[in-house]
């Protein structure tokens, strides 16, 4: 059994991810703590609790962190998930009461109780960045930090060479990298091909009737609609699941 907690902006596939860890038995997650990312962090905050709710598994708290990068302003990211992260069609709502407690708090003190610790990062690195530097001796009994981010030859229309998620905060990349922390990087070259829910897989996904299969296929229309702008492909891309699956 491993255990994690999911740092994460709370967007569709973000959301997937979460949900296809909350749902393996081979996984305890013991948090979901929401970064700056391409949320407003109430909204964000709202998305986690979705993510619970359809993992059905333990609930695990979803816990606020940082709101904004930590020198630079926000960039959020409406384009390609929607105003509420999960293409506007009215998902974006929960019935699970809000937890209290900063993120940053709560990762520190769960890298102190548990030997095993592991963490994924589904979004910007702030609120790893700002536990690194609070407490680095806490941060560094953490197992290893799985990370969606940082792309090689992959097009991207955030900048010519940089990812969404880096880019967003290079510093607090920058500083967990120096923490010693063992990172492993899941870069969005790795996320497109077979990772790709292509038309056949969003026909044959509703075909099911379940609420999962529904909620990855209306969760991403924003997505769906971002890669046919942009790359030309009839494709949802899933970079934060692939991140979970390795």
């Amino acid at each position: 059994m491993r255990r994690f907690i999911i740092d994460t902006d709370a967007a569709s596939d973000d959301l997937v991810a979460c949900i296809l860890a909350l749902r393996d038995p081979g996984c305890v997650v013991e948090a979901i703590t929401i970064c700056a990312g391409v949320l407003d962090h109430e909204t964000a905050n709202v998305n986690g609790r979705v993510a619970v709710e359809i993992g059905k598994a333990d609930q695990p708290p979803v816990y606020t962190g940082m709101t904004k990068p930590l020198w630079r302003a926000p960039m959020t990211g409406e384009n390609a998930h929607g105003k509420d992260g999960l293409s506007d069609v009215g998902l974006s709502k929960t019935t699970l009461p809000f937890t209290p407690g900063h993120a940053v708090d709560k990762i520190i003190e769960m890298a102190l109780k548990y030997d095993d610790l592991e963490i994924i990062t589904l979004g910007p690195m702030t609120n790893i960045a700002m536990a690194v530097m609070l407490n680095l001796e806490a941060m560094q009994r953490v197992k290893r930090i799985w990370t969606m981010g940082g792309q090689y030859r992959m097009p991207n229309p955030v900048t010519p060479n940089a990812e969404y998620n880096i880019w967003v905060d290079a510093e607090s990349c920058d500083i967990v990298l120096q923490s010693g922390i063992p990172v492993t990087f899941v870069p969005l070259d790795a996320c497109y091909g077979v990772a790709e829910v292509t038309r056949e897989d969003r026909e044959k996904l509703l075909s099911y009737g379940t609420e999962f299969g529904d909620f990855i296929v209306n969760a991403n229309q924003k997505l769906l609609q971002f890669n046919i702008d942009f790359y030309d492909k009839d494709i949802i891309s899933q970079p934060d699941p692939t991140a979970v699956a390795a």
